[in-house]
């Protein structure tokens, strides 16, 4: 049900001007809940931080949750400053990976 009508607001002076109010009212979906769906727990489990180590930067120290994340990570630009960093005295970060 959508209902509209005028409805002219007041300042302190006198009538401003005119607002169209719209409310609309629709059937309560009653449905599964969002919360126990398998890919709301995933969702959960995966916003908690770690996990397994499978997607990982060790040269940016970045966890990405999946392959599509990690080879978006590898095109970013902060990344592309850490291979720059790198190439520019890879000695230091290989002593500073292998401590």
């Amino acid at each position: 049900m959508v209902v509209m009508g005028p409805l002219k607001c007041r300042s302190g002076s006198g009538w401003q001007g005119v607002v169209v109010l719209k409310v609309v009212v629709g059937p309560v979906a009653m449905g599964k809940s969002d919360f126990l769906t398998p890919k709301a727990i995933a969702n959960r489990i995966k916003s908690k931080g770690l996990q397994k180590l499978r997607w990982y930067c060790q040269m940016c120290q970045k966890q990405c949750r999946d392959e599509n994340g990690f080879k978006c990570h590898c095109m970013s630009e902060s990344h592309q400053r850490q291979l720059l960093l790198a190439s520019e005295n890879p000695q230091q970060f290989m002593d500073y990976f292998s401590e």
